[in-house]
């Protein structure tokens, strides 16, 4: 679902005249409660911290949370080929351990975070 996804992502933005467009990616992985970075060496990776940072809104007067990923790599992106490439490194990097179940379980949780920067 995540190559049909950023697929549609570079056909719809290379569609358009202008394309003024950047997108960027993340990967991470929880496990044991820890969040690591999946695009960074799993050898050499420490847990990262969740951090929050709290800002005044115009939306309704109130407050909006920002919650961010300290240390965390961003990677810019231009082709579906690229975006391929560090989805491999990803998985690479990420924590498996054998069960009985399954010979390859991943025992944990991943997000791949997309943003697209438009100008």
């Amino acid at each position: 679902m995540i190559p049909r996804g950023l697929q549609y992502i570079f056909e719809s933005i290379n569609s358009e005249e202008e394309n003024n467009y950047t997108i960027y990616l993340s990967f991470i992985q929880i496990y044991n409660e820890k969040v690591y970075d999946c695009l960074q060496d799993s050898k050499n990776s420490k847990p990262l911290k969740i951090r929050e940072d709290k800002y005044s809104g115009k939306l309704l007067f109130s407050y909006i949370l920002g919650v961010y990923i300290e240390g965390l790599s961003e990677y810019s992106v231009n082709s579906m080929h690229a975006c391929e490439a560090l989805l491999k490194r990803g998985e690479k990097h990420r924590v498996t351990r054998q069960t009985k179940a399954n010979i390859c379980s991943s025992r944990s949780h991943s997000i791949l975070q997309i943003m697209l920067e438009s100008k």
